[in-house]
């Protein structure tokens, strides 16, 4: 962030045929009653293979420290957003700093959605850690 900037916790849609942009920040809060994401930057976030939902996981908070939670946005069949926080299935990613997030579409691997790779412990120290995310709200 540069100097004199924030972090905001607000949600964005754009819209491909018009070109335009869209707040849902005011929907998001309401139809998840409040319970939405902390403010962050550096999060991973990817679509799912679950239609019209994503995963939202970790980053840094407005204190730079590392966040470790997730966080499923889905759109209804209205299009209004909902947030609401899941846990990974068996263990939880070591962090989510510089680290890769896919979708993983492979029905191979059963009901895992997501794969992350990779980040960065601390300075200069990196892991090569896999770990994959389910979702069990289909």
């Amino acid at each position: 962030l540069g100097s004199g900037s924030k972090m905001l916790n607000d949600l964005w849609e754009f819209n491909y045929q018009t070109q335009t942009w869209k707040d849902l920040t005011k929907f998001a809060r309401k139809t998840s009653k409040y319970n939405v994401p902390t403010r962050r930057i550096f999060p991973l976030f990817t679509k799912l293979h679950t239609h019209e939902t994503f995963i939202l996981y970790g980053g840094l908070n407005t204190r730079y420290s590392t966040l470790s939670d997730s966080w499923i946005l889905w759109f209804d069949n209205n299009g209004q957003p909902h947030w609401k926080m899941r846990k990974f299935m068996e263990v939880t990613p070591t962090t989510s700093l510089y680290a890769s997030i896919a979708p993983l579409e492979d029905t191979n691997f059963g009901v895992n959605e997501a794969v992350i790779y990779g980040g960065e412990l601390a300075w200069n120290l990196n892991t090569d850690k896999t770990t994959t995310f389910a979702n069990s709200e289909k």
